[in-house]
């Protein structure tokens, strides 16, 4: 049996929330533009909020949880649109007891739509689990996170002996592109340019102390991504990392570089990529170098490497406990190397300008 939750805030009660805290606050004069882009975050990002009885059906009685659907958009063209969260106690697919498992799933959209492109990012606020990336969905197709990212039993006993009294999911959903049945392809996010030559430097230990969370013990499939980066909007790429491999017989940690958001015209990217791994005062260490295609229609959204594992100790159970470390951090460089249109054409480099890629950085 399913119970179905409601949004922890409707769009409505949002609104109201803001408007309200904006005359409280400002005497309104605080810019129009100012409120609206306050507005678009908070409607871009749902909830769910497990708590009371909600959150005992679902840690010991294993009740999935699902909220009300809802549209992220109030304009026309994104009216039909709507999702659906959930959340699973044992996993939406056979084999995955013990795995709580988050999803969104596309539930309606207009009849002239095939498939529609968004950016997810996925959250649990008391575990800080993470999961973000592009996917492209039919009419009921859904984005899974890992089945490792939280496991049913830990939350169990934190209920139980550590005063667990809620478990608060969120996503944030942004659509990016429309393809529709007549074949047209319509690019719905704002403009963006993405770097020909990319690097950016992810410091682990920061991304920890800003979570206030130590994560001292982790477990095969708990995984940190870093902040997005690349690109004139900062949206292009992201680092993931799982600590102690991502499944239990991994004896090695795993760092991946992971494709965001393309340029509209660009529907495949061959790029040379290096990442370094940082420990303490060491010199980086080069993880690894090579040339890869990337692109969310072949689902070669991510590519990276093993790495040695940090923990001073792995018990049994695949639960790591790890070092005290000043500094942790990933450098990266991302070369763009070729560029391909959406029929598999390698576009010339004096055009790349035209398709979304340029040179001049850095932005």
């Amino acid at each position: 049996m399913v119970t179905t939750c409601k949004p922890l805030l409707t769009r409505q009660q949002k609104d109201l929330l803001i408007n309200g805290y904006v005359r409280d606050t400002a005497n309104d004069f605080l810019p129009t533009v100012l409120i609206q882009v306050v507005h678009l975050f908070y409607n871009h990002l749902r909830s769910l909020k497990l708590e009371h009885d909600h959150l005992d059906e679902f840690l010991f009685l294993s009740k999935p949880m699902v909220t009300e659907t809802f549209s992220i958009n109030s304009f026309p063209l994104y009216r039909d649109i709507k999702f659906r969260m959930g959340v699973y106690p044992n996993g939406i697919r056979k084999n995955q007891r013990d795995s709580i498992e988050f999803y969104i799933k596309l539930k309606s959209m207009n009849e002239a739509l095939e498939r529609i492109t968004c950016y997810y990012h996925m959250f649990e606020q008391h575990t800080q689990s993470e999961w973000k990336g592009v996917a492209s969905l039919s009419l009921n197709e859904y984005v899974v996170w890992s089945p490792y990212l939280m496991r049913l039993s830990q939350c169990q006993q934190l209920a139980t002996y550590a005063n667990l009294n809620a478990l608060f999911f969120s996503c944030d959903i942004k659509i990016l592109a429309l393809q529709f049945k007549n074949g047209r392809r319509t690019q719905v996010a704002r403009h963006m340019l993405m770097n020909q030559h990319e690097s950016y430097t992810w410091n682990v230990t920061d991304t920890l102390q800003l979570r206030q969370r130590p994560l001292q013990r982790r477990q095969f499939g708990s995984c940190l991504f870093s902040p997005n980066f690349g690109g004139t909007n900062q949206d292009n790429w992201c680092v993931k990392y799982y600590p102690e491999g991502i499944k239990r017989d991994d004896f090695r940690g795993a760092v991946f570089i992971r494709l965001l958001r393309t340029p509209p015209k660009v529907k495949t990217l061959r790029c040379r990529y290096c990442i370094y791994e940082i420990v303490d005062d060491a010199c980086a260490e080069r993880i690894v170098e090579e040339i890869k295609d990337f692109s969310h229609a072949a689902a070669n959204v991510s590519h990276g490497y093993w790495l040695k594992k940090l923990s001073v100790h792995c018990s049994g159970d695949g639960v790591g406990v790890m070092q005290q470390l000043r500094r942790h951090a990933f450098q990266v460089h991302i070369d763009v190397l070729e560029i391909f249109d959406f029929e598999d054409r390698s576009v010339p480099v004096e055009q790349w300008t035209q398709f979304g890629v340029t040179r001049f950085a850095p932005f």
